[in-house]
């Protein structure tokens, strides 16, 4: 190592000593600087010189040639291209400092075995007139400074196994080679008028179409590009037009329209999408609509960054294979404007009109207006990276009507049907983003671990009970954030209703006002949720709580703290608002034995799994229930349908009635039926046990016939009717 360190050095050290020594003297430098001039000034005459004499020799000697080559050039392109080639005339010229070229009756025509298909012309064009670029010597490519094609017949196939043929030249996959785009971007001036397109396909099902270029014409320099297009289609009984005007970015592949920045418009008007769709294997398919669409967008490096794009259309049918549901629409107005922010493209609904053709609705017409919908691609273009909807407010029934008629799978169309969702949403920001990973295939949208957030005021906001268990609401207000992780829902809402749920066993429940702030975060593939300050508010009770609940799983059960306070409630409905997760034989106790009454400052606490309430010894947890009762009725037990009698009702009862996880027990200070009075009253019942024995014991004092009048239709003397009947007691 030392040793090539010290040649190294010995080298540098000759080196510098060499260039101190070697000094042009004073004499020598006027020499120096003629023999530099005279060679320079050589080097310019020759390479003049062997220019004039290259245009010289191809101007008076090859290309001369090229006319008297006609069957050389037809076997070589023949070769080249895999097709027969055949020219009627070649005539050469120059213009200017160019060659110059018309070509009459260039014919293409397949070199099948099959007789009738190489009779068959692919490419017919009578007459070609161009000049050629220098460039075409050392691309060794067609390069044209001007060309004009003019009457030309062009046939274009696409077989069995998807591969298209243009002229019987086969064309390469999509996106796999932009060399076609880059060769007509790099020609000068090219006018091409009066096309005939004849289409066959013949990869699902054989069909044929036609269209026409009545005129195309594009001008290229270095960067700047500009083309326009008059086309006739069978499609469309007026003529589409397209023009634009666009630079690429310096230094940058030319044939990306993601370098471009500039404009493009077009006009399409009268476009049968019935006829278009049948032509092509697209899975939608149309029985009436006229389409018409123009606009200008602006590029800019990929994105579309302004412009406007106008949509309409008139009894327009539309229906998907393999669904069962169709898009009927009597009229469409729509108007877009495309926006771009960092890696998102934007496209804006100004402005969405519709009437529904269905017969199911009115023909109302439905307008949506300032949503913006965002998406980006990942690099490799296969998939959307990322999604995001915005809008200031959004009708949710006119956005169910159009989309229960799109392609939607049928248990999602099920559920948003049965939903029915109603109300509007404020303040929409819906943002999906998929993280990168393998994506081989082409697909709209990856579901493979997606990133979901959402945020929204929701305004009287409401759908129905559905198979999916979901409450049903009406009138729901408030403020919306959530992702996949974690949300909140700040609730502030006055006169809703709960409808049929799964949540309390009272159904069509009026609300005045409820409120609460509930917030939900995912850990350890269970979902916390907990929900404060909750206040709900109607005619019937006035409840105060707080909630915490964690799903559960397989190794851990689910678990519920709630405090909750009554100030108020009429005794009758409390069974109705209370947690339809607590034991239905409590429930039902509840509900036949509270009658009537006022309830004041009542207390519900729970804590452990819903789903084993009431707990008992054998069953940990803590569920307690105090109610006060005031003027109230109530029955020592339900009727029972297997039982013959029921337990009268007490009246203008006050008391308390109490649950300590299993074990009920109601005191009664003081109570009346008929004209006995009834004190000291204890009822108690244990719910754990397979059978729930109630025990009740108290004072009673009034007439003796009212008490017996009493006795005997309950359970335990009903059996004995006949005989109570027959007795008759005096006194007190």
């Amino acid at each position: 190592m030392l040793d090539n360190v010290r040649m190294t050095g010995r080298k540098t050290l000759f080196s510098i000593n060499w260039i101190k020594r070697f000094k042009v003297q004073p004499h020598i430098k006027p020499k120096l600087l003629k023999f530099a001039k005279v060679s320079a000034i050589s080097l310019t005459i020759a390479f003049v010189v062997s220019i004039a004499l290259g245009q010289i020799a191809i101007r008076y000697w090859i290309w001369p040639q090229i006319e008297t080559k006609k069957t050389q050039i037809e076997q070589f392109v023949s070769n080249s291209l895999g097709i027969q080639v055949s020219i009627g005339e070649i005539h050469t010229s120059w213009v200017d400092l160019r060659p110059a070229f018309e070509i009459d009756n260039l014919t293409f025509k397949s070199l099948s075995n099959n007789q009738v298909e190489s009779k068959k012309s692919l490419l017919e064009i009578p007459r070609i007139e161009g000049i050629l670029g220098w460039d075409t010597i050392w691309r060794l490519t067609p390069s044209f400074y001007q060309l004009r094609v003019n009457k030309a017949d062009i046939k274009i196939t696409r077989d069995q196994s998807g591969q298209w043929f243009v002229a019987g030249i086969a064309m390469p996959e999509p996106n796999s080679n932009s060399s076609g785009l880059h060769w007509l971007l790099d020609q000068r001036d090219l006018n091409v008028s009066n096309l005939e397109v004849d289409i066959l396909d013949q990869h699902d099902k054989t069909s044929s179409y036609q269209f026409a270029i009545e005129q195309f014409t594009t001008t290229n320099s270095k960067r700047e590009h500009k083309f326009n297009l008059a086309a006739i289609s069978s499609w469309s009984s007026e003529k589409i037009t397209a023009e634009g005007q666009f630079q690429h970015s310096f230094l940058s592949n030319k044939a990306n329209w993601q370098n471009w920045q500039g404009d493009i418009s077009w006009n399409v008007s009268q476009f049968n999408l019935a006829k278009f769709l049948s032509a092509t294997h697209l899975p939608i398919r149309s029985t009436s609509g006229i389409l018409n669409t123009n606009g200008k967008v602006y590029l800019n490096d990929g994105k579309l960054s302004d412009g406007q794009i106008n949509i309409n259309a008139a009894n327009l049918n539309i229906f998907w294979e393999k669904q069962k549901n169709s898009l009927n629409l009597k009229s469409l107005n729509a108007e877009f404007t495309p926006t771009a922010e960092g890696s998102l493209q934007f496209l804006q609904i100004k402005n969405l009109t519709w009437q529904d053709a269905s017969e199911k609705v009115t023909h109302q017409i439905n307008n949506v207006n300032n949503i913006s919908f965002g998406w980006a691609f990942p690099v490799d273009g296969k998939s959307i990276a990322t999604f995001s909807v915005l809008s200031k407010n959004i009708s949710l029934p006119e956005i169910h009507d159009l989309v229960s008629q799109l392609p939607l799978p049928v248990k999602y169309l099920k559920y948003l049907n049965e939903l029915n969702p109603q109300g509007q949403l404020n303040n929409l920001q819906l943002r999906w983003h998929q993280p990168p990973g393998d994506s081989s295939a082409l697909k709209v949208i990856s579901y493979d671990n997606p990133q979901l957030s959402l945020s929204a005021d929701l305004k009287d906001v409401g759908w129905d009970y559905s198979s999916l268990k979901i409450p049903g609401f009406k009138g729901l207000n408030g403020q919306l954030h959530t992702d996949l992780e974690k949300g909140s829902f700040k609730l502030s809402t006055k006169n809703a209703i709960l409808d049929k749920n799964e949540i309390i066993s009272r159904k069509n429940t009026k609300i005045d006002e409820a409120s609460a702030d509930i917030a939900w975060v995912k850990k350890n593939h269970q979902w916390e949720i907990n929900a404060k300050n909750v206040v709900l508010n109607n005619e019937d009770i006035l409840i105060n709580a707080n909630i915490d609940y964690s799903t559960g799983s397989e190794k851990n059960p689910s678990h519920l703290s709630l405090d909750l306070s009554i100030p108020r409630a009429k005794m009758g409905e409390l069974a109705g608002y209370l947690p339809k997760s607590i034991d239905s034989e409590v429930l039902n106790y509840l509900s036949g034995t509270l009658i009537a009454g006022d309830i004041k400052n009542a207390q519900l606490k729970i804590r452990g799994n819903p789903e084993k309430i009431p707990y008992s010894s054998n069953i940990p947890g803590r569920f307690e229930i105090i109610v006060p009762i005031e003027n109230g009725t109530f029955k020592p037990s339900p009727k029972l349908a297997t039982e013959i009698g029921e337990w009268p009702a007490f009246e203008k009862l006050n008391g308390l009635v109490k649950m300590n996880n299993s074990e009920l027990s109601v005191e009664i200070n003081q109570a009346s039926f008929k004209g006995a009075n009834i004190s000291n009253i204890k009822s108690s019942a244990d719910f754990s046990k397979d059978i729930a024995i109630l025990n009740l014991e108290g004072n009673i004092d009034g007439l003796s016939q009212d008490i017996l009048n009493y006795i005997s239709k309950t359970p335990a003397l009903a059996i004995y009717s006949s005989i109570t009947k027959e007795l008759a007691l005096t006194g007190n």
